[in-house]
């Protein structure tokens, strides 16, 4: 919620909290150190995708304006935008169409159970979806060049 929302008594939509037992739970976990050290770093509103051995953050607000950060399992590094850019030298109008593909994949999913979390001390949205998880490998990960 912005300034003016909470000036003017806007609401955030209360979620239930996420089953501590759950396998998104259980997902969550394994990244909780790289969270917390985005969590450190960039103080926004996050919203997480967990999958078996991705966890992906999308930060601000989707599918307006937002960034992604991802995190793989077994690699302590941080993913985002910038770092494919480099890794894959992609133009900016590829991270445009990734960007737009990543609004799309973020507005299928709305009418998908969201739950509430709170990783490293801080509040987090978590969206437990399979099926959503997979878009985002897909878009992210299986770049057609």
């Amino acid at each position: 919620m912005g300034f003016f929302g909470k000036l003017f008594g806007a609401k955030e939509e209360i979620l239930p909290a996420l089953d501590p037992v759950s396998p998104a739970a259980q997902n969550i976990k394994k990244f909780h150190s790289q969270f917390e050290a985005l969590a450190n770093k960039v103080d926004d509103r996050y919203e997480v995708v967990p999958s078996s051995n991705i966890l992906y953050v999308f930060l601000g607000k989707p599918p307006g304006m937002f960034g992604i950060a991802w995190f793989v399992e077994g690699d302590a590094t941080e993913h985002n935008l910038k770092t494919l850019m480099a890794k894959k030298g992609l133009s900016v109008r590829k991270i445009d169409n990734v960007m737009g593909k990543l609004r799309t994949a973020y507005t299928e999913s709305a009418g998908e159970a969201r739950f509430s979390v709170e990783i490293a001390g801080k509040k987090a949205v978590v969206a437990p979806s399979d099926a959503f998880a997979a878009k985002l490998y897909t878009i992210l990960h299986m770049l057609d060049e």
